[in-house]
């Protein structure tokens, strides 16, 4: 972590041909909070003066082409959807939002997952988008998990009598495609 973990000379902004250093130093000059910025839960999810986006959205940019570990500030407080948290890709495209995991999970807050938190409601203001977590986390373990085992699937619908019967990563076929029967509690 730190500046030991910055890439100031890799190229962030290849339209610009700006480099990390460059862009850091830009950025900053446009939002003096950048310079002394202390990282929490809250100030993370603030907005930045310079464009429509948190502090978090944009150390997550930062983070993804400047730091060796791909990893911004604000990361410890963005959401994982993973419940085995060493299963997140952060480089992973989700198709259906038309985005990286990485950018997404920036917008939304850390939790747990319990029955609470996944039975809450998550904002997606960029896209001006407002989803059950219980959705939004489980879509977005699918495609950003290794294991597609998100924090919520445990209080997903089981189709099973028998809970202990169900097994998620079976192929079942819906209409005239197959999927896996976590894929398709899904769909539902």
């Amino acid at each position: 972590g730190g500046w030991d973990n910055f890439t100031g000379t890799t190229l962030f902004d290849e339209e610009k041909n700006m480099s990390c250093t460059a862009a850091y130093s830009y950025y900053t000059e446009l939002e003096e909070g950048l310079l002394n910025f202390n990282a929490s839960a809250e100030t993370c999810f603030s907005k930045v003066a310079f464009d429509n986006m948190t502090f978090a959205e944009a150390y997550s940019y930062m983070g993804m082409t400047c730091c060796q570990d791909g990893l911004g500030l604000c990361s410890p407080y963005t959401m994982n959807p993973c419940a085995d948290p060493s299963a997140y890709v952060m480089t992973e495209y989700i198709g259906p939002m038309e985005t990286w995991c990485f950018e997404l999970m920036s917008q939304l807050p850390a939790m747990e997952g319990t029955a609470d938190t996944c039975a809450s409601e998550l904002v997606l203001a960029k896209y001006n988008m407002t989803m059950s977590a219980q959705e939004g986390v489980t879509g977005a373990a699918l495609s950003c998990c290794t294991d597609r085992v998100g924090i919520c699937d445990d209080f997903s619908a089981n189709p099973c009598k028998n809970p202990d019967a169900y097994v998620k990563n079976q192929t079942t076929r819906v209409g005239w495609s197959y999927y896996q029967c976590s894929d398709a509690m899904f769909m539902f």
